[in-house]
């Protein structure tokens, strides 16, 4: 379970400029890596899932959560156009207070709004059960294994009000440095999972743990050593989604399904065939 801690909101902000925190300068393609090296955003961009959100936050009464908020660009943009109750989380504090700046220097007014937590998921006692009409979590699910997504999806279950929704998206292995022997082994294994309701949740297929033998898995030979830096590719423990996956984890937790389907990313230099993500829209039923 992660640890986290509660920021103020205006004190993050007033640490950032005394500790020169800033958003750092984004690479040729536009993107700017996160502070820990997990993943990256772009000004200006959002994915279907984030404009979804957005249209939920902004609306009068709502409460809302972004889980990995990284540096603030979908809770700038949500409070720019009317958010009132956000609640950021994100693993790297420096993220938070350069969030917390952005919203300080631009729209001092909203502080109040903005609520941030450092910190991560899973944690069950993050927050109470119906707390929340609405939950983005955009690129943080790859990152955890199995046993860690199955804890993430249910609590977030738990924490939405009943007609609440989720909004999701996760790395697939649909991507140009998956080894094809690799794509069409997990695409197997999957199928042949799936077909037996039997089988442990836990060990569905997907999972790429650190110290196993990645080269059978990724190939960077064809990457421009450029890219390598510019992305700031390392070797870390992931889980490789794709359509079937992703909507089995999101119904175990209890969600009705509304949307599964894959998308690409924008200026993202390892595309394969436009299914490099793939994104769930999810659910709380009334019980």
């Amino acid at each position: 379970m992660a640890p986290f801690c509660i920021l103020d909101s205006v004190h993050a902000a007033k640490e950032a400029i005394s500790e020169d925190l800033c958003l750092p300068t984004p690479a040729s393609d536009g993107r700017i890596n996160t502070l820990n090296n997990h993943g990256a955003m772009k000004f200006n961009f959002f994915s279907k899932t984030a404009l979804k959100f957005i249209d939920i936050a902004i609306q009068p009464g709502m409460k809302v959560l972004d889980i990995g908020a990284a540096f603030g660009e979908v809770a700038v943009e949500a409070l720019r156009k009317g958010a009132m109750d956000y609640t950021a989380i994100d693993l790297d504090e420096k993220h938070l207070k350069i969030l917390a700046r952005r919203v300080y220097e631009e729209m001092p007014e909203k502080m109040s709004c903005l609520k941030l937590i450092h910190g991560g998921i899973p944690n069950g006692s993050l927050f109470k059960e119906n707390e929340f009409d609405a939950i983005l979590a955009d690129s943080v699910l790859h990152f955890l294994d199995a046993e860690q997504i199955f804890q993430a999806t249910n609590q977030i279950f738990s924490w939405l009000n009943p007609d609440g929704k989720v909004f999701a998206s996760m790395g697939t292995y649909y991507v140009s440095i998956y080894r094809p022997e690799a794509r069409e082994r997990l695409d197997r294994q999957i199928d042949e999972f799936l077909s037996n309701p039997e089988n442990d949740p836990k060990s569905i297929p997907g999972f790429n743990r650190i110290d196993n033998n990645l080269d059978l898995t990724l190939d960077f030979s064809s990457v421009p050593e450029e890219d390598i830096r510019n992305h700031e590719i390392r070797p870390m423990s992931f889980f490789s989604f794709q359509e079937k996956t992703a909507r089995y984890f999101f119904e175990k937790a209890g969600f009705d399904v509304e949307e599964v389907f894959y998308t690409t990313i924008d200026g993202f230099r390892f595309v394969l065939d436009s299914r490099e993500y793939v994104a769930v829209i999810g659910k709380k039923p009334k019980f």
